[in-house]
C-alpha cells in the first residue's frame, strides 16, 4: 500500500488571463510536494481531480493522467526499495542539478535524517544553517574551506554578541558535518590542527525558596488566563524538572498513573518516574483543564513577566525550573546516582553541575572540625 498520495490541484496565482497553473501534488508524512505542469485553466474547470468544460479538456486529462502515472511509479520504486523519503520525494517532483556547496550537503543531511534524527535536533541544525547563511549568503564550496575562513567565523559569530559556549556550539556543529562529508566531499576535517574555542561549564540559573515562595503566592492569586497557565506549569515543573520539550507534551491524563509522573523523556529517552506531592496533584488538576497552547518562546516570555511581576531578580525561563530542582537536590545532600534518576539525565556529568561546591559549603566544613 502507497504512503503517499498524488492529486492535482490549480495552484493559488492567477495570471492575467484569469488562468491558474495545475500542479501534481504529493503528500506525505503531513508534508506536500508541488510538481507544476504546463497546463492552464480556471479554478473552476478542475473539479474531482478532472479538467471539465474545456475545449480540450479529453487531451488535457490524457496528458495530466499520465504525468501523474509516471510519478507514482517512480514514488513506488523508491518505496519497494526502501528509499522513500521526504529528500527522496522532492528529488523525484522537482528534479535540478544537486547542490554540492556546504550549505547544500547540510540541508541534505537535515532531509535524509528527518525520520531519524529527534524534531529538536533537525530544528537546531536548520538554526547553524540560517546562520551561516546570514554570515555567508553565496553558498560556500568545500574547497574554499580553511583555517582562515573558520576563525573570521569565530570572529563573526563574536560579534553577534554571542559568548563563547555559542561559538562552540557552531563549531561543534560545523566539526560535526565535515566529518560527515568525508570522504565525499573532503579529504580531512577542516578543523584537524585548528583552536577551536572551549566550552565553559556555567552555573545555571536557579531561584532560592524566597523567590519559589513569591511567585507561589503570584501564580495563586492571578484569575485565569495564559499567565496562570505558564505560572502553573512552572510551578508544577519545579518539582518535576522536565525539559520544556517534554513539558509542552505533558498529558495528566496519561502520564499521572498511580500517584507518579511517568514519562520517557524526549532527550535522553530515558524513563522518569517521580512520586507527586499534594502541591504538585494540585497544579496537575489545573493544568488538566488547561493546557499549555503556547510555543516554548511564548511560554519564555510569559515567565519573564511573571518574574517581572513577583519582583525576582533571577530572570525567568522554561530551564530555570528544572536548574533549581537540580540545585534544590544537590544542597539537600541528595545522592548524585538519585539525583540523575530524578532528572532523568544519561550521563552522571549533566548531573553533576548542580552539585558545585560555593562558600557555604566550604564555612560549613570548616564550622564540622573547628
Amino acid at each position: 500500500m502507497a504512503n503517499f498520495t498524488i492529486k492535482p490541484v490549480v495552484r493559488d496565482y492567477v495570471n492575467k488571463d484569469g488562468l491558474s497553473q495545475v500542479l501534481i501534488v504529493v503528500s506525505y508524512l503531513s508534508r506536500k510536494y508541488r510538481k507544476p505542469t504546463s497546463i492552464k485553466i480556471t479554478a473552476e474547470q478542475l473539479k474531482k481531480g478532472v479538467i471539465v468544460d474545456h475545449p480540450r479538456a479529453r487531451n488535457l486529462n490524457a496528458a495530466l493522467q499520465q504525468d501523474i502515472a509516471d510519478l507514482e511509479l517512480q514514488l513506488l520504486e523508491l518505496q519497494r526499495q526502501g528509499q522513500l523519503s521526504p529528500d527522496s520525494i522532492k528529488r523525484v517532483v522537482n528534479p535540478k542539478a544537486p547542490d554540492n556547496s556546504l550549505y547544500g550537503f547540510i540541508q541534505s543531511e537535515i532531509d535524509r535524517l528527518r525520520e531519524t534524527f529527534s524534531p529538536t535536533t533537525l530544528r537546531g541544525w536548520e538554526t547553524q544553517l540560517r546562520k551561516l547563511r546570514k554570515w555567508h549568503p553565496e553558498p560556500i564550496q568545500f574547497g574554499g574551506i580553511d583555517h582562515d575562513m573558520l576563525s573570521d567565523y569565530a570572529k563573526w559569530m563574536r560579534k553577534q554578541s554571542n559568548g563563547d559556549n555559542t561559538v562552540w556550539d557552531s563549531e561543534k556543529f560545523l566539526c560535526n558535518m565535515f566529518n560527515r562529508a568525508i570522504p565525499r566531499f573532503l579529504q580531512k576535517n577542516p578543523y584537524e590542527g585548528f583552536e577551536r574555542v572551549l566550552y565553559t561549564e556555567d552555573i545555571p540559573r536557579y531561584l532560592n525558596q524566597d523567590e519559589i515562595d513569591k511567585l507561589r503566592a503570584l501564580v495563586a492569586a492571578l484569575g485565569d488566563g495564559p499567565l496562570k497557565t505558564a505560572g502553573t506549569y512552572f510551578m508544577a515543573d519545579l518539582e518535576m524538572g522536565l525539559r520544556v520539550a517534554d513539558l509542552m507534551k505533558l498529558d495528566p491524563e496519561t502520564d499521572f498513573q498511580d500517584g507518579r509522573i511517568i514519562k520517557k523523556t524526549n532527550k535522553a529517552k530515558t524513563i522518569v518516574s517521580l512520586k507527586t506531592s499534594e502541591q504538585l496533584k494540585t497544579y496537575l488538576e489545573y493544568i488538566k483543564t488547561h493546557p499549555l497552547n503556547m510555543s516554548p518562546q511564548l511560554y519564555d516570555r510569559n515567565l519573564k513577566k511573571l518574574g517581572v511581576q513577583a519582583g525576582i531578580k533571577t530572570r525567568l525561563s522554561s530551564h530555570v525550573a528544572r536548574h533549581t530542582l537540580g540545585r534544590r537536590l544537590a544542597k539537600a545532600k541528595v545522592n548524585i546516582k538519585v539525583a540523575q534518576k530524578i532528572l532523568g539525565h544519561k550521563k552522571i556529568v549533566s548531573t553533576e553541575r548542580y552539585y558545585h561546591i560555593e562558600d557555604e559549603d566550604v564555612d560549613n566544613a570548616i564550622d564540622l572540625i573547628s
